[in-house]
């Protein structure tokens, strides 16, 4: 399925959002590279979608996740709800 301007190229369907490289897919793909590798790293500072995201996980995949944040891998940067707007920092 694709069309002239490319856009769905990303349609991917079951996907939560409807489109590849939503919020859930880049922190399943992202759990599933700090975990197979321990010297690689990643700051997050969507705590609003990181909540939505790990809510949904299951008691081993929390404890995947609290395993690589301990380890230093996974870091939850801003302490906020959402990132300050860049044009007004």
């Amino acid at each position: 399925m694709s069309d002239q301007t490319g856009d769905s190229d990303l349609y991917q369907k079951g996907s939560p959002t409807g489109f590849i490289g939503s919020f859930e897919d880049i922190l399943n793909s992202t759990m599933m590279e700090l975990y197979a590798d321990g010297n690689k790293t990643f700051t997050f500072g969507d705590i609003k979608f990181f909540k939505q995201w790990y809510d949904k996980l299951n008691q081993t995949d929390k404890n995947d996740v609290k395993t690589v944040i301990s380890n230093g891998q996974l870091d939850l940067v801003n302490g906020a709800w959402m990132p300050p707007d860049e044009a007004l920092t």
